[in-house]
């Protein structure tokens, strides 16, 4: 399948479709599919999510909805072989329809196991949120952000004003660190939660 994606991406959302429609595979045997485990072998969430086909993405999410509800997470985790997960290639590759495709992905699995795969206990100033913003990458970071909306509310606030084990709140060190381009790709962030809120206000 990893074939596919490379060279005929849209023919994999033809498969997709078919597999379900015609209940060509069972739930393991779709598990198969994705990867998951095998050391030799990368897993096509992955691949599809650093790669930016965000539609591939959404495709699969149809395909992983026929999997166990108790084994999507580790599909969902989708890393490679050094343990880095696709959705912080996405991010490092500035994908964010595929950043947000993986939004849809996170409501296949329970709330409470979300945060997991945010990386967002304990987080660092090396967290790919706060990365984004170092870079100046406004996109991204709003991408992520809108992430947290399917997490818990508890999950989301600790998330914002987690500290390093010293105590210093880490968004703060990360908008002195990046400085002027960190600031405004904050402010850009904020901008968009505030449009947002304006937005579903105005549709009540």
């Amino acid at each position: 399948m990893l074939l596919v994606i490379n060279n005929f991406p849209l023919e994999i959302i033809k498969l997709v479709n078919k597999i379900i429609e015609e209940s060509l595979l069972s739930p393991n045997e779709i598990y198969d599919i994705f990867n998951v485990n095998k050391s030799d072998e990368m897993p096509i969430l992955y691949y599809a999510l650093q790669q930016g086909e965000y539609l591939i993405v959404l495709a699969l999410g149809r395909l992983i909805e026929c999997i166990p509800e108790g084994r999507r997470k580790e599909v969902l985790d989708a890393k490679n072989d050094r343990g880095i997960p696709g959705l912080h290639r996405a991010m490092l590759g500035g994908h964010v329809s595929s950043i947000k495709a993986y939004g849809k992905l996170l409501e296949l699995i329970p709330e409470n196991q979300r945060a997991e795969l945010l990386d967002i206990k304990n987080p660092t100033e090396d967290h790919i949120f706060f990365q984004a913003i170092k870079r100046g990458d406004k996109e991204a970071a709003i991408a992520f952000f809108g992430l947290l909306d399917y997490l818990l509310l508890l999950e989301e606030e600790e998330f914002i004003a987690a500290t390093d084990k010293n105590g210093n709140s880490l968004l703060t060190l990360c908008l002195k660190t990046g400085g002027n381009i960190a600031r405004d790709t904050f402010n850009a962030v904020l901008d968009s939660v505030k449009n947002n809120s304006e937005n579903t206000a105005g549709q009540d």
